[in-house]
């Protein structure tokens, strides 16, 4: 952003006075244009048509930070919505203008594009008019230059590309109005529930909510033709959580004497004690000798005339395993004078199946 020059800037006060003059409908306010090298206030033009104007003016936006409303009456040949804001500090610079104006089509649905030529401003006579002593905040000047930059980058993009991913961050309880009219929040829901959008002020619900792979959440809104995501940290995998659990578990045993957890600091893996029924857990570093130790476990199902099922989260594990132990694996071919296995398990002896 370029440097503003507090010095040299209208004061408060001055600000107020001007924004009176609108109200008293004598000389108006100079509202910056594309053209302006500085600027103490923003402002928006809405073409309501048919539309109420009570979705902009009870927004949080215009009914906390807005110090003009203007408001021409409905029976008015082009029923219009004029919204004047108040900047926090005086903005120095016609980047920084023109960022800040090129979001504002995009916060206000059916805002009406701006001028390129100076021009002063005076409420229509039959005006409804409000002035109020507030202003936007460093945020709302922030999410503006942001988005204004975005829009910038996206009018050279060519029709039909993908929509934007926006710098601009939502909160992962980010209050979001359903299509319904029910007050939800993103933590709350999964994909494709329609929504009003939670950065844009209009009427409609345009947006619809978004879950991500990674699990990240947000929204895609048609209006803004953006992606809003949350501000998020995917969650970092606790490599120690199951040797944490099974020492938890271990301190709790009932019979020291006859544990069920076992720690073992060898090189390989003894023989293992594999029981009739239960579930048993090994742990152990790659190299340690498991896929011998289950190499045991076949040979003793098989001689008790069980079968074996062995899982595993990957295709090519599971080849090289049951190769390895002597099992049919689901991914070999059959050939033609094999007897396939029974869908019952009668006659199988061993098959690898994937988890």
């Amino acid at each position: 952003m370029s440097k503003r020059k507090q010095a040299t800037s209208p004061t408060h006060a001055t600000i107020l006075d001007q924004l009176q003059e609108i109200v008293l409908r004598s000389d108006g306010i100079a509202l910056p244009t594309y053209q302006s090298k500085t600027a103490s206030v923003l402002a928006v033009h809405i073409e309501l048509g048919n539309n109420s104007a009570d979705a902009y003016l009870e927004h949080p936006l215009v009914a906390d930070h807005a110090a003009v409303t203007v408001l021409t009456p409905p029976e008015a040949l082009r029923p219009t919505l004029t919204l004047i804001f108040k900047v926090p500090m005086p903005l120095e610079g016609p980047s920084e203008i023109r960022d800040l104006m090129r979001a504002l089509p995009v916060v206000f649905q059916n805002a009406v594009p701006c001028s390129d030529t100076s021009t002063i401003y005076r409420a229509p006579e039959s005006a409804t008019i409000e002035v109020r002593d507030t202003e936007l905040t460093a945020d709302h000047i922030e999410m503006l230059s942001k988005l204004g930059a975005e829009e910038k980058r996206s009018a050279k993009q060519e029709t039909g590309k993908p929509y934007l991913r926006s710098s601009v961050r939502l909160r992962f309880q980010e209050p979001l109005l359903s299509a319904f009219g029910v007050e939800i929040t993103l933590d709350q829901v999964g994909n494709g529930h329609r929504v009003h959008c939670p950065i844009h002020v209009g009427q409609h619900p345009t947006a619809k909510t978004i879950v991500f792979e990674d699990g990240q959440r947000g929204v895609i809104c048609d209006h803004c033709r953006r992606t809003y995501v949350v501000t998020w940290t995917p969650p970092r995998y606790d490599f120690n959580r199951f040797e944490a659990i099974v020492r938890e578990l271990a301190k709790a045993e009932d019979n020291p004497s006859d544990p069920s957890v076992r720690f073992i600091s060898e090189r390989y893996l003894p023989a293992i004690a594999i029981g009739d029924s239960g579930v048993s857990c090994v742990s152990s570093p790659k190299g340690t000798g498991k896929t011998e130790a289950l190499r045991e476990v076949v040979v003793r199902a098989r001689q008790a005339s069980k079968n074996v099922l062995l899982i595993g989260h990957r295709s090519a594990l599971l080849q090289s395993m049951s190769d390895r132990l002597g099992l049919v694996c689901y991914l070999d071919p059959i050939e033609e004078d094999e007897e396939p296995v029974d869908s019952e398990g009668e006659g199988a002896e061993s098959v690898g199946a994937a988890g």
